[in-house]
């Protein structure tokens, strides 16, 4: 969706002659226009003392070919860091809400399938507990990107920064009036996001109560609003004759089906995980790593996890390790939320590779940014977003999910664990 602004503001900041794509490519500027002029050919006629005199003549145009070179190169990194920006922010955006990330919402799973839904995670604490991380995060990046990009404004592109507000409020004014089908989409969108914030939430008596013994999830208020837009017209003046605020054509057309398959796989992993006994069985012998503080166990557990989810899906990431993490954290007697929400996280801080996310690979392929030119950036940004994600888990994260405390819930599943484990050993001893 950014892709075609960043676009439109590129061409319109650096040259309305150049492509904003090909500025996006190295030495996309070997065009007849940009090559030193040569001399003419003298005629027979002509002496060796003219053809000396017009010798200057190509010095002027290697020293305008060196500015046009500076330049490029100067415009070169101003797309480069618009692009990057872009992947980033939506990486560490992704972090904000229990749905917007594969890995966070394999962290909702595992809390519910293992833990029955005990601990105090819901849409709305989350929602606190991460905003002001992903708030600092972007100010801080952006603080970061005037240091690594700071020669971008070298040739003059400072002097058209104001051409970026015009392109956004030129876009913005071609939307038009908002229409009735856009405005109950996103009256279903706040109900959705409502319905979530307030299913169960800890501090007072959610809707799902309201059912006794049955509890809704989340699904079902996803479900529910899905109903809708199947039924609402997207013209009530039309209404017979026009089509629904989403069809199945559209749904079967534009629906990532990849991800929601990826998504299913990744929770039947985590779910083979627990049952299969791995991990309890890698989770028993990792708990040797007891003598270590448990602030150091978090940032080595969350280090790896963020190198290794740059080579490996972030859900694939999350499905592995959430189920091991919470089995170690409950060896170590420690809150399982003290692991498993930084381990969480940390699946969502891929930024040194196009694999890493959809999000990294869209820009990548999009501006031809090779993966040695997000190395750099994107472990910058990796640092900075694990520092203040551990400075976040043990601060706000310790007063919304009471951190200090080991839980009731965790003993519990701690006490079935143990028998599940003596049992296992139980039944090889006897030969059964």
């Amino acid at each position: 969706m950014m892709m075609p602004i960043v676009d439109a503001v590129l061409a319109e900041v650096i040259d309305a002659d150049y492509d904003p794509l090909m500025l996006a490519e190295v030495g996309a500027y070997e065009t007849e226009k940009d090559k030193p002029k040569q001399l003419n050919r003298t005629t027979s006629g002509e002496s060796s003392e003219k053809n000396y005199k017009a010798a200057p003549l190509p010095s002027r145009s290697c020293s305008v070919r060196s500015e046009d070179v500076a330049k490029q190169r100067a415009q070169r990194t101003l797309s480069k860091s618009l692009y990057l920006s872009v992947a980033f922010a939506a990486n560490i955006g992704g972090t904000a809400t229990l749905t917007s990330a594969g890995p966070n919402l394999i962290l909702k799973f595992v809390v519910e399938e293992f833990y029955g839904g005990l601990p105090p995670i819901d849409y709305a604490s989350w929602l606190v507990f991460s905003t002001p991380g992903v708030v600092i995060s972007v100010f801080v990046v952006w603080a970061a990107f005037q240091i690594l990009y700071r020669n971008m404004g070298a040739v003059g592109l400072e002097t058209k920064g104001h051409a970026a507000k015009k392109v956004i409020n030129k876009k913005y004014d071609e939307l038009g009036p908002i229409s009735f089908h856009e405005f109950a989409v996103l009256v279903m969108l706040a109900s959705l996001v409502l319905l979530w914030m307030f299913r169960d939430p800890h501090f007072a008596r959610g809707w799902a109560t309201f059912f006794g013994d049955v509890k809704p999830k989340d699904a079902t208020a996803a479900l529910f609003v899905v109903f809708f837009l199947f039924v609402i017209p997207s013209d009530p003046r039309k209404v017979g004759s026009c089509s629904t605020l989403l069809t199945w054509d559209v749904v079967q057309k534009r629906l990532p089906w990849g991800v929601v398959l990826l998504r299913g796989g990744g929770f039947a992993m985590a779910e083979a995980t627990n049952v299969s006994g791995l991990s309890r069985w890698m989770g028993h012998h990792l708990s040797s790593f007891g003598f270590l503080s448990p602030q150091y166990i978090i940032l080595v557990v969350s280090v790896i996890v963020a190198f290794i989810t740059e080579v490996v899906s972030n859900s694939a990431t999350a499905t592995i390790f959430l189920p091991i993490m919470a089995q170690l954290a409950t060896d170590l007697h420690m809150n399982p939320l003290m692991i498993i929400v930084p381990v969480a996280l940390s699946c969502s801080f891929a930024f040194m590779l196009p694999v890493g996310t959809p999000a990294n690979a869209i820009v990548s392929s999009h501006a031809n940014i090779s993966p040695a030119e997000m190395i750099l950036p994107g472990l910058v940004v990796k640092c900075i977003c694990i520092g203040i994600m551990l400075v976040s888990i043990n601060t706000i994260g310790v007063v919304i999910f009471d951190l200090n405390n080991f839980p009731t819930w965790a003993e519990d599943m701690d006490g079935n664990g143990t028998l599940v484990n003596m049992l296992n050993r139980t039944l090889a001893i006897s030969g059964h």
